[in-house]
C-alpha cells in the first residue's frame, strides 16, 4: 500500500428555529433508570471561541420547556437529571446570535455535546402581490445553499416562515448566510429566489423580484420509454439575471406550462424527487431523506418575434435515444449516473443510476450531437471523455471508465479521529489534460476517487476548521490499480 501523509470539525433560533427532521419515536422505559451526566459546550461558529452566558433549555418532550441553565466561562454546562438513553432537544439562545435547536441522546459518557451558534441576521421580506385566494395559505421556506457555511452548520434544517396577507415576511432572526427562498402556496412550491442574509440593519423589507412578460413556454416530461412523468418538478432559470425562478409541476399527462415570461434566454430544468438513506449515528437507525435531484436541462429563448416555445424531455421519436453500458476493464459498473452535455447547445441530461449489468438510458438527445461525458457516484463526481451520436432513433454506446482508484481516510493530526464533513478535489490528468474530480468525505473521513488515468495530479483537501492541504499524486500506467493513503489534517483551533 502506498502511503501519502498530508499535514492540515464538524459543526454542530428565538424568533424562528430551523425546522429539524422529526426524530423517530422512542419506546418508553417501563422502569426508572439512574440519572446520567450530560455535558454541553457552546462555541462561536466562526471563531471556535467558547460562549459564556448562553441560555440552555433541555426539552425531553417536543415543545415542552424543561431544565434551564446558562453556560460558564468555558461555554460549558453539565446536568444530571435525565436517565441514560433519554432523547433531548437542546435549545441554545444568546443575544446577537441566531438560536439553535439540536437533538442529542443522554449517554452518561464524558464526551461533550457541542453546539455551534452563528451570528444572527434580522430579515424582513416583501413578496410579489397576487390576487386573493381564499383558503390558500402562503409560506416561505429558507434552505441553506449547498456549499455555504450556513449549510455546514444547519445541514438539513430549514426555516418555514408564514407570509402575511400583504405579502410581508418577518422581521425574523436567522443565521447569517446564503439561502434558497422557496414560496409555497397551498403546500405547493411556486417560485424560488437566492437570498443573502447579513448583519446589516434593514430600514425596509427587501423585495423579492418577480418580472412578468407576454411570452409562454409549454412542455412535456416523459420517461425513457415515452410514458408521462406526472409530478415532475420543472424550474425556469434566467441566464441573464438572478431573480425569481418560477416552478411548475407536470400533470398526469406529463404537461407543464409557464405563463407571463419576460423576453430572454432561459434554462428549463427538470428535477426528480429522490430519497437518500443515511444512518443516524446516535440511534443506529436508517432514515430516508428526500431531495430534488437534477435530471435534464434545455435552453430556450423567447422574445417579441417568438413569444411561445415548446420543449420536450424524455423519449422523443424525432431525437436520439441512447442505451449505454458502463464498463471498467470489461466489468459492468452499477450504481453510477451518466451526465451528457451537448457541446453546441449546452443542453444536459442526467441518467438514472446504472443497473447491475451497467446499463443506463438517456432519451431525447439532439441528432449528430457531440457530447461531453461525466459521471456521478454515491461519493464522487468523475469527469469522462467525449462521445458523438448519429441520427438513429435508438443507439447503443459503450463507455469505458479508467480502472485506477484513489482512496483513503482523513484524520486529525496526532489522533485517529476523523472529520465527518469535507471534500477532496483532484485536478490534472494525462499529457495536456486539466480534468477535475470531486469527492465527499464519508462520516468516518473515508473517500474514494474512481476513474483516474495515468498522469499527474494536484490534490486539495478541504474540511471545516482545517487549513486546506495541497499535495501531488502521480499515477503510473504500470502501477497499482488502487492507491490507498492516510491524510492528516491540522485543526486551526482546538481550545477547550
Amino acid at each position: 500500500m502506498s502511503l501519502l501523509i498530508l499535514t492540515g470539525f464538524y459543526l454542530g433560533l428565538a424568533a424562528a428555529l430551523p425546522q429539524e427532521p422529526a426524530p423517530s419515536p422512542a419506546p418508553q422505559e417501563t422502569k426508572a433508570a439512574a440519572a446520567a451526566k450530560l455535558g454541553v459546550q457552546v462555541r462561536d461558529f466562526e471563531t471556535e471561541e467558547p460562549l459564556s452566558g448562553v441560555e440552555i433549555v433541555l426539552e425531553d418532550l417536543p415543545g415542552v420547556p424543561g431544565w434551564r441553565g446558562r453556560t460558564d466561562e468555558r461555554g460549558r454546562i453539565e446536568v444530571e437529571q435525565f436517565a441514560s438513553g433519554t432523547k433531548l432537544q437542546i435549545v441554545a439562545r444568546l443575544g446577537g446570535y441566531a438560536a439553535r435547536r439540536v437533538s442529542t441522546v443522554v449517554t452518561g459518557a464524558e464526551d461533550l455535546q457541542r453546539v455551534y451558534l452563528m451570528r444572527a441576521a434580522t430579515v424582513s421580506l416583501k413578496l410579489p402581490a397576487r390576487p386573493a385566494q381564499d383558503g390558500v395559505g402562503r409560506a416561505l421556506r429558507l434552505e441553506p445553499r449547498a456549499g455555504s457555511d450556513t449549510r455546514l452548520l444547519l445541514q438539513d434544517e430549514s426555516y418555514l416562515l408564514p407570509v402575511a396577507e400583504d405579502g410581508t415576511v418577518g422581521p425574523v432572526s436567522i443565521c447569517i448566510g446564503s439561502y434558497v427562498a422557496t414560496l409555497r402556496e397551498g403546500g405547493i412550491d411556486r417560485c424560488e429566489w437566492n437570498l443573502e442574509a447579513d448583519a446589516a440593519t434593514q430600514t425596509a423589507p427587501t423585495e423579492l423580484p418577480f418580472e412578468s412578460g407576454i411570452a409562454s413556454i409549454d412542455g412535456r416530461v416523459l420517461d425513457e420509454n415515452g410514458q408521462p412523468r406526472p409530478g415532475a418538478r420543472v424550474r425556469l432559470v434566467s441566464e441573464s439575471s438572478s431573480g425569481a425562478r418560477p416552478i411548475a409541476f407536470a400533470d398526469e399527462l406529463g404537461l407543464f406550462a409557464f405563463r407571463g415570461v419576460p423576453s430572454g434566454s432561459y434554462r428549463v430544468q427538470v428535477m426528480r424527487r429522490v430519497a437518500r438513506n443515511f444512518l443516524d449515528a446516535q440511534d443506529l437507525i436508517m432514515h430516508s431523506r428526500a431531495f430534488d435531484a437534477f435530471q435534464a436541462s434545455r435552453r430556450v429563448e423567447v422574445d417579441a418575434e417568438t413569444p411561445h416555445v415548446e420543449v420536450r424531455f424524455g423519449y422523443d421519436p424525432r431525437a436520439v435515444n441512447v442505451t449505454g453500458i458502463l464498463l471498467s476493464e470489461d466489468i459492468p459498473v452499477p450504481g453510477w449516473r451518466v451526465m451528457l452535455e451537448d457541446r453546441t447547445t449546452g443542453d444536459t441530461w442526467l441518467s438514472e443510476f446504472s443497473r447491475t449489468d451497467g446499463m443506463f438510458d438517456v432519451a431525447g438527445l439532439r441528432p449528430n450531437a457531440k457530447l461531453m461525458i461525466s459521471y456521478e457516484t454515491s461519493t464522487a463526481w468523475v469527469p469522462g471523455g467525449e462521445m458523438e451520436v448519429g441520427n438513429d432513433e435508438r443507439e447503443v454506446h459503450t463507455l469505458r471508465i479508467p480502472p485506477f482508484l484513489f482512496s483513503g481516510q482523513v484524520f486529525y493530526t496526532g489522533t485517529r479521529l476523523s472529520p465527518d464533513e469535507g471534500r477532496l478535489l483532484v485536478e490534472g490528468g494525462g499529457e495536456g489534460e486539466n480534468l477535475r474530480w470531486l469527492a465527499w468525505l464519508g462520516p468516518d473521513g473515508t473517500f474514494e476517487v474512481p476513474g483516474l488515468r495515468p498522469g499527474r495530479y494536484e490534490i486539495y483537501v478541504q474540511t471545516p476548521r482545517c487549513k486546506e492541504l495541497r499535495r501531488r499524486l502521480v499515477v503510473d500506467a504500470d502501477g497499482l490499480r488502487q492507491i490507498d493513503v492516510e491524510l492528516e489534517m491540522q485543526l486551526l483551533q482546538t481550545r477547550d
